[in-house]
């Protein structure tokens, strides 16, 4: 009686797993990759819709409540500005590594950073007027110019690709009249001006 040979050797099925083993890994690390970008995709876009919200709402508080006066307040942790209106209460601005905190002091909304930090370290504020006279006090430039224009830039840091595309730059364009903005503001122990 003669045998079949019709089956498999055992180096084929040793063989055959081997490949598939192989198979398979790559297709999990495909997967997992693609659940990571999608994770990343979803923080980035919650961080964009409240770095969006911050921005729109801070700023239009500077334009409908006529912000007049920016000064810090004492946190050494955090960088915390006091901002005075005309036409409404003052607000408060908490910024640390995680979060963006602002409103009345009793009653501040936060925004948590999913993705990244906020770059405590390279905070900028600038103060510009239509005209300076280095001779003459801050307070006497601001009288004498037409206009002014405050920037308030909170860089962030990305972890993952350390693309800067979250910021926060706050401005606010104005005609002085009566406005008391200082030309150098000192925050956690730094002084920051124009560069």
């Amino acid at each position: 009686m003669k045998l079949s040979n019709k089956g498999m050797t055992l180096t084929e099925v040793i063989a055959a797993l081997i490949i598939l083993s192989i198979v398979m890994i790559f297709l999990f690390n495909i997967i997992s990759d693609l659940r990571y970008e999608d994770f990343l995709s979803t923080t980035r876009n919650a961080d964009a819709v409240s770095r969006t919200s911050i921005i729109n709402i801070i700023e239009n508080d500077f334009i409908t409540k006529d912000l007049y006066k920016i000064t810090p307040c004492v946190d050494n942790d955090n960088i915390c500005l006091l901002f005075d209106y005309k036409i409404a209460k003052q607000k408060k601005l908490i910024v640390s590594e995680t979060y963006v905190a602002y409103g009345p002091i009793n009653f501040m909304e936060k925004w948590e950073l999913a993705n990244g930090k906020y770059d405590l370290d390279n905070f900028s504020y600038c103060l510009k007027t239509s005209s300076y006279d280095p001779n003459l006090s801050d307070a006497v430039n601001l009288q004498n110019s037409e206009y002014f224009s405050v920037k308030i830039s909170i860089p962030v840091i990305d972890t993952v690709s350390n693309s800067r595309k979250g910021d926060i730059d706050l401005t606010y364009i104005d005609k002085v009249i009566n406005h008391q903005f200082p030309y150098k503001l000192e925050v956690r122990g730094q002084t920051y001006t124009c560069n």
